[in-house]
């Protein structure tokens, strides 16, 4: 039986396609990429002084500050996700910034939304999100902690651009999560020795601060050896 990575058939198609080609060692058109920067990673726990990284509270995921100033959330399930005993919060090392190039300061509620306030914020805004700790372990190499640690993806990615005349995309993961997109976005599909660990989806906007090259990244580390 065919896996549904997609709502729509022709993108499910070409995604299963693309495993495929992965699967049997070939590219075809295909770009490899690599995390750009290390990911911050923490084992979620009851004894966190910020309720959000706490097992059994909330923990809300935001990727941007909109045209208004304000944050904008993920689309899936409104950017919530509810903190389990097996969960990890994994976080980009750069900050969200706001129009003028600042990082945004603010507060956090209790219920793990961000409440912007440059002047009196104490917290920066971070793009967080739930993960769990097969997936760190598997994909990261890291046993997660109740620190902060720093880790970097052991394999690439491959993305796939979704054609341009599809609009109102789906793309659900391995996990179950599912994130809204549009033609001109990606999906991104990860691999581990040879074979394909997780298909998710990025937005346009987001793939190259959080993606670079995997071919110019080598050629830049030959540049300085």
């Amino acid at each position: 039986m065919a896996k549904e990575y997609s709502n729509i058939p022709a993108l499910n198609d070409l995604i299963e396609q693309a495993v495929g080609t992965i699967e049997q060692g070939r590219k075809d058109g295909l770009v490899e990429m690599i995390k750009n920067s290390p990911t911050y990673i923490l084992k979620a726990s009851p004894n966190h002084k910020e309720t959000r990284y706490r097992v059994g509270e909330q923990l809300v995921t935001y990727n941007a500050i909109g045209a208004d100033g304000k944050p904008v959330k993920e689309t899936y399930k409104d950017g919530k996700a509810n903190v389990e005993s097996n969960s990890v919060i994994l976080r980009n090392a750069e900050p969200i910034k706001n129009k003028d190039g600042q990082e945004v300061k603010g507060f956090y509620e209790k219920d793990g939304t961000f409440v912007p306030d440059q002047e009196k914020g104490i917290d920066v805004l971070f793009n967080e999100y739930v993960s769990n700790v097969d997936f760190v372990k598997t994909n990261y190499g890291v046993q997660p902690k109740e620190e902060w640690q720093k880790g970097v993806k052991l394999q690439p990615s491959y993305i796939l651009e979704i054609p341009s005349e599809m609009k109102d995309v789906t793309i659900k993961s391995n996990s179950g999560a599912e994130i809204k997109l549009t033609g001109g976005d990606y999906v991104v599909i990860d691999s581990k020795k040879g074979k394909v660990s997780s298909v998710h989806g990025c937005e346009r906007s987001w793939l190259n601060k959080t993606y670079v090259s995997l071919e110019e990244q080598l050629k830049t580390i030959g540049a300085t050896a």
